[in-house]
């Protein structure tokens, strides 16, 4: 994890059947399927979303990207209990406790940076700005049960379901954060 790696894809592979490839790119998580073939979770600098590739597929450079380059927006960190405060401008949201999950993204116009939150009495997870955010002082434990169980499903650009995976989590930059 945090290797930088080269991404080569063979050009006799189907182009419907990875996502374009950058060049170089960060692995951010490692994943073991049933079958013991690995994939990771690539990150590209400047990329808005990972990309997630087969194992033999990534060339290592022998650089390692910072942790720090990985942290939220703002004083929060991942798996830190939170409140969402009254003026935040979403009255389903107010006041309700919630736990920092690691995602982020901008909303608003203009934009601001918010980060994701989860609010397990909703069921659902909320960007929210990090000003509109108060510490309750709790912070979740990382996962100490080693490797853990996943899965996707695989859609088309145009929402036709492809195939769902299951796998386990081998490695995974949120529990570093």
């Amino acid at each position: 994890m945090l290797d930088v790696v080269e991404v080569r894809i063979p050009a006799s592979r189907p182009a419907d059947d990875l996502p374009e490839a950058p060049q170089r790119g960060t692995v951010t998580e490692v994943r073991q399927y049933p079958d013991g073939r690995y994939r990771c979770t690539v990150w590209s600098a400047g990329d808005e979303v990972a990309c997630l590739y087969d194992e033999e597929f990534l060339v290592a450079t022998g650089d390692r990207a910072a942790l720090a380059d990985f942290a939220l927006p703002g004083p929060f960190r991942v798996r830190h209990e939170v409140t969402v405060l009254s003026g935040c401008g979403d009255p389903e949201i107010s006041g309700r406790i919630g736990v920092v999950d690691g995602s982020h993204c901008e909303i608003g116009d203009p934009p601001s940076a918010a980060i994701g939150v989860w609010i397990e009495a909703l069921g659902a997870g909320f960007a929210v700005r990090p000003q509109d955010l108060r510490a309750t002082g709790k912070r979740m434990p990382a996962s100490s049960a080693g490797p853990r169980r996943g899965s996707s499903t695989q859609v088309t650009p145009d929402g036709k379901i492809r195939g769902q995976s299951t796998y386990t989590i081998v490695e995974s930059i949120k529990d570093e954060l």
